[in-house]
């Protein structure tokens, strides 16, 4: 994920729902065919699941 990118909290209740819908017809209202959906898998996680270390690599291991 780059930090570029906003990172979505798709399981707490608030506007991310409706900021999503409204980015999606903006561009369907626009003509865009469809969507790519790289990582659906993961938009939410199990509750239990700690979030990952940033000083960890991708793969788990230390980035440098």
């Amino acid at each position: 994920m780059s930090p570029d990118q906003p990172d979505v909290n798709w399981a707490a209740p608030g506007p991310s729902a409706v900021d999503f819908e409204r980015t999606m017809r903006f561009w369907l209202e626009r003509g865009v065919a469809g969507f790519r959906i790289v990582l659906a898998h993961g938009m939410v996680k199990p509750a239990a699941l700690p979030d990952m270390d940033p000083r960890l690599g991708p793969h788990g291991g230390p980035t440098a």
